[in-house]
């Protein structure tokens, strides 16, 4: 019987989906609620020592509820179940994560704030992850600072904010508050929380008001899209010039392969994950080189290009120019061309860079700037 209440949970679950997919959210709705009380009910029914299997059942109900957008009933069974049932360690974490989830976001609520519901989880794995999750403090400080102004740009596209090319802070700079999570043997893992206060988000748009689950399903669509067809990344994003600082972000957030070879990017609320892989960011490099080839066939001259590797060791955002330091410790200036984003470079201060660069008169104008493998 169980196995019939979990089979037509999964089949209402997916009638959701096509709902949703037809701009249907309340139908959508309706039926994720049904499918959660079908799951719940499924999970009743499991022998007690059937441990494994009622715990990944009891996560599928919580996380349907969740995805119905009751965060209510998804705390409140996975409370139950963590009360009278003996679960696998891994069913544990995510109903857990959920209580405490739950709780962040009444906290959030009680202080003017609005939080987003499961948020991201980000995975670092590779050779800088020490035994029970220590890794270098330069290497997540990195991530962490390129996932911040990531999200920054995501809710200033969902706000269909004009693109921001001056050098001044986002707008939601004071509304984005990243969490850290503990870590976990073999990974080092670390929560970015969405919160937003409504008040700030009147004066940043007068347009439209958004709930900022909002803002984490886009910024994760867009990684995966990223990821899995970067061909099409623009199809997603449907706005130029915020489809190249994707493009150029996202390959800053994969790994290199040198200290990082997989960063796994994750939504509990919706069980949803992508892979980050040192291919992922060669792919969208190769994106980035066709489109300046191209760009370089319409001058009338070609200019002189110039690559460096060195230490980025400054970035004067007012007169728009970047320092590096070469292997000899030889100081080189560069101006910074229009394909350069300081949000994306900006976190890379003190990490061993690669400038693709032209030569203009007596200047060197960096066209590209990534982290060097």
């Amino acid at each position: 019987m169980s196995v019939e209440l979990h089979d037509r949970a999964m089949q209402v679950a997916a009638d959701a989906g096509e709902r949703a997919r037809a701009g249907d959210a309340e139908g959508s709705r309706a039926l994720l609620v049904e499918a959660a009380n079908l799951e719940a009910q499924a999970y009743e029914l499991i022998p007690g020592e059937r441990r494994r299997t009622r715990g990944a059942i009891a996560v599928s109900a919580v996380s349907l509820w969740l995805q119905a957008g009751d965060e209510r009933m998804a705390a409140a069974l996975a409370a139950r179940v963590l009360a009278a049932d003996d679960l696998p360690e891994a069913a544990r974490t995510e109903l857990v994560n959920v209580i405490v989830d739950t709780q962040r976001r009444r906290q959030a609520a009680s202080s003017g704030r609005v939080s987003a519901l499961g948020s991201f989880e980000v995975a670092l794995r590779g050779p800088d992850i020490r035994v029970a999750g220590a890794v270098p403090l330069e290497t997540v400080l990195l991530k962490m600072d390129q996932f911040r102004n990531y999200i920054f740009r995501v809710g200033e596209l969902v706000l269909q904010l004009p693109f921001r090319t001056s050098r001044a802070a986002s707008e939601l700079a004071d509304s984005i508050v990243p969490i850290v999570s503990p870590a976990t043997i073999g990974s080092y893992r670390f929560e970015l929380g969405v919160e937003l206060l409504p008040e700030q988000l009147t004066l940043v748009s007068e347009r439209r008001r958004i709930d900022p689950d909002e803002i984490a399903a886009r910024a994760f669509e867009i990684i995966d899209e990223a990821v899995t067809s970067p061909d099409t990344l623009g199809e997603r994003v449907r706005e130029p010039l915020y489809t190249d600082w994707f493009t150029r972000s996202i390959r800053g957030l994969a790994p290199t392969g040198k200290g990082l070879n997989e960063i796994e990017v994750s939504r509990p609320a919706t069980r949803s994950s992508t892979k980050l892989l040192p291919e992922s960011g060669k792919q969208l490099d190769r994106l980035i080189q066709a489109a300046r080839r191209a760009a370089r066939k319409d001058l009338a001259s070609q200019p002189q290009e110039v690559e460096a590797l060195g230490k980025l060791r400054a970035v004067h955002l007012d007169k728009g120019w970047v320092v590096v330091v070469d292997e000899r410790g030889a100081e080189h200036q560069f101006d910074i061309g229009a394909g350069v984003f300081d949000d994306v470079i900006g976190p890379l201060v003190n990490h061993r860079v690669k400038i693709a660069a032209t030569r203009e008169g007596r200047n060197l104008v960096a066209q590209d700037i990534v982290e060097a493998e």
